[in-house]
Order: structure tokens, then sequence, then C-alpha cells
């Protein structure tokens, strides 16, 4: 494979992109490309923290713990597509610990979804429906059929799953009242006692469920008052066809995933063939994957798409081969408006859609060219300072590490002229890694 082709493939299916791995995919043909990275991708290794700290007063000390635990692990060798799509349903399936406050329901929401990433979408969004976090987060915690709550009725429908005008207003209702009937249960009884945040749990109770018929999106639909009913609504939202052939929901999660892994604007013929696929392979998520990479168009979208904050970092962490205490990386992301696990709203972060322009603003650029002056700290032992520093062409070398193959004329000029004013070989190493990483042409993937 091509070598510059192997940086795209890499750089949109892992955040861990570093030359030695660029290496052995370029030594493959497209599909075992494809074999390693989709089929052999690595389930994520997603630890359970005892968190353990006093209700209400250190909840942030086991958010900021868990959020170093996550960014430590994308950070390893072993992250790849199943991480990358772990991070695509959290930018789309929201729910934030700003509001949810324990960190326990935010990690262990984590932990489901990441065991589906690459499964079902049935699946993952039926059990999403009764998460504890969710419940919290949009209000489901509580709702009784007979004065239900909307927000989760919507915003399934909103976000999750068909995007506007494919609903009404009744629908939400409806839907409404047949999601009703949940709480979250085991919390501590008053603030400073201390508990375990595995007795924390969603429990139905059908007093509180709906009984009886529903029109929903167009059929009418029985309820018996049981803990599962919350599947019928998901399954009459997939199953949704107002012409035939046109499935709304696998439309909306291919356009997407389409946006994510290939442009921001989609191709209308690609995503129709992707949605009948999703379709017909009932909702499982691996084979448009597949279909994804091998699509005509994902070649051609290389330097497409801007980068969002969280592959910023790791994208600069792994090219630098630097270690995650290296980088100020709270900051960073409350900087830049990203900070994982606690998103600004229900409609998660512009990662998929064309409003991702905003990650190439002026301060974000500024926030990402401080990432780089982490290269000036890299001790002389760091592979990339020793190689680029022992180079008979240090800026084709810097270019090499960070994995820039097409850089503009004046990126390639500002890159020679500093490596031909700094005489000092390891300073000129730092310096090269810095304006690389800064340069317009790292913001692309």
């Amino acid at each position: 494979m091509d070598r510059a082709h192997a940086i795209h493939l890499l750089s949109r299916t892992s955040f861990y992109a570093h030359t030695d791995r660029v290496d052995q995919i370029a030594a493959m043909d497209a599909e075992e490309a494809l074999t390693e990275l989709v089929d052999n991708a690595a389930a994520p290794e997603i630890e359970e923290i005892n968190f353990r700290n006093v209700y209400q007063r250190s909840e942030y000390e086991d958010f900021n713990d868990m959020l170093t635990r996550e960014m430590r692990r994308l950070l390893s060798p072993a992250s790849g597509l199943r991480d990358r799509m772990l991070w695509f349903w959290h930018g789309l399936l929201t729910s934030a610990f700003s509001k949810a406050e324990l960190p326990a329901l935010v990690w262990r929401q984590h932990r489901l979804i990441a065991r589906h990433a690459m499964g079902n979408f049935r699946t993952l969004i039926e059990e999403f429906t009764i998460d504890p976090a969710i419940l919290i987060y949009l209000d489901g915690n509580y709702s009784i059929a007979s004065d239900p709550n909307e927000n989760y009725s919507r915003e399934v429908k909103e976000l999750f799953t068909l995007g506007r005008g494919h609903y009404t207003e009744q629908d939400v209702k409806n839907g409404a009242k047949a999601l009703a009937g949940w709480y979250v249960d085991g919390f501590p009884e008053r603030e400073g006692q201390r508990f375990d945040p595995n007795r924390i749990k969603a429990e139905f109770l059908e007093e509180w469920a709906f009984k009886g018929s529903l029109e929903y999106l167009g059929e009418t639909l029985e309820f018996d008052g049981s803990r599962e009913q919350h599947k019928k609504i998901i399954d009459r939202i997939l199953a949704l066809e107002p012409k035939p052939g046109f499935f709304p929901s696998a439309e909306y999660i291919v356009t997407k995933l389409y946006q994510y892994f290939i442009h921001p604007v989609v191709d209308e013929a690609s995503v129709a063939r992707l949605a009948a696929l999703f379709k017909a392979e009932q909702y499982e998520i691996k084979p448009v994957l597949k279909a994804l990479f091998r699509n005509r168009n994902f070649f051609a979208s290389r330097h497409s798409r801007v980068r969002f904050p969280l592959e910023n970092l790791l994208s600069i962490a792994s090219s630098l081969s630097a270690r995650l205490t290296d980088f100020d990386f709270e900051t960073y992301f409350h900087e830049t408006g990203q900070v994982p696990f606690d998103p600004p709203n229900v409609a998660g972060w512009p990662v998929t859609r064309p409003a991702n322009q905003r990650w190439a603003s002026s301060s974000h650029t500024l926030s990402r060219a401080r990432l780089g002056l982490v290269a000036y700290d890299l001790s002389t032992r760091n592979a990339v300072i020793r190689a680029i520093s022992q180079s008979s062409d240090p800026v084709l070398e810097t270019l090499r590490w960070t994995l820039l193959t097409d850089v503009s004329e004046k990126t390639m000029t500002e890159l020679r002229n500093a490596a031909n004013r700094i005489r000092e070989r390891r300073f000129r190493a730092r310096t090269l890694l810095a304006l690389a990483i800064a340069s317009p042409e790292f913001a692309l993937a």
C-alpha cells in the first residue's frame, strides 16, 4: 500500500498513529490492511474502577482519575478502530458527568458503549435507553406514565436514531408514556455517606408504567407494562419505512459514520448503499465500516476533515512518542471545549457534521500549537529527537515522524528556513517538531 494511503487509513481508524505502525500497514495490500484494522481490531480493555470517594465532595477527583485512565488507554499501541467507534458513539449517544454527577455511572455507561461499539446498534440503543446515566441525564429517572417526561422520547428520535422530520409531537408524547416506569436506586441516603456505586442500578416499577395501546410512528403498539417494553419503541424506530426501501434510522447513522470517517459533506448515493447494507445486516456495525473503508471516496478524502481536540492530543502524543504526563491535557480539553465524558449539551460535540470546522478556529490552532511545544521538553533519549537530530535531512525526517505527506510549499519553506537557521541539532529537532504540529496540514485528518 502507498505510504500516504497507509497514513490516511491508520489515522482514520486509530488514535495511535505512529510511524512504525504506518510502515507495518504500508507493507500490506488494501484487503490485508482492512483485515488487520477492522476484523482484528482489539476490544477496548476498560478496567472497572473502584469509585469509593465521599459522595458529592470529591467527585471531581474521581472524574479526573477516570479521564486520565482513559487517555492513557487510548494512547496505547493496542488502541484501534473499536476505540474510534467508542468515541464516535460518545459524540452521538450523549450523556454528561456535569448532570449525572457520579463518575461511577458515567464510567459504567462508557463500558456499556465499549461492549457494543462495533457490534449491533439495536442492542446498543436498547441498553443505552435504560442505562442509569442517561436516565438521569435526560430525565427518565422517576418518569411515570400518567405524567411522563418527554426529553428522552424526543432525543432518541431527533438526535440518536432518526433526525428531524420523521416523527410528530404526538409520537414524542406517546413514546414518553411507553418509556416511563424507570428510576435509579441505590444512592446514599445522606450527603457525606460512603457509597458502593455497584449498588446504583436502574429499576422498573410496573405501577408507573403504561399499559394499553398507543399510536407510534404510524403503527398501533400494545404495551403490557413490562420492563422490556422500551424495546418495542426501539424496534419501531428502526423499522420505520416512510417509503419502500427507505429506512431513516439506517440512513441517519451511516450519514454520521460517513461524515466521521470520510468527509463532512456526504455523497448521497454512497449513503443510500450503506444504509441499505446496514438494514440488510440487521444493524450490525462492522459490515458497514468495511464498506466505508472500501468506498471510492475514502482515499480521495485525505486531509478533508478537521481533527477534533481529543484526536489532536493523541495524534501529537503518539507522533512524539511522548507520555500522557508530558501534556496538560485537562486544561487543553477545557480550552477547546471538548472535555471527554462531559459534552456541552445533548447534541454532543461537532465531530460528525460540517460544523466541525469550529476546531480550525484561531483559538484552537493556538491550543494545538501549545501542545506541540511539549517537543522542547522531550528527553534527548526520545527516539524522535534522536532520529531527527541525526538525520541528513531533518525536515523530511520530521515529516516522516509527524505523518505529514502533502505539505504546502509555504510550510516546507518555513521548515527549511528553521532547519538552516538552527545549528544545534537537538534544538533544531525540537523546533521542527513544534512547527510541524503547528502547521495547517497537521490540523487535518
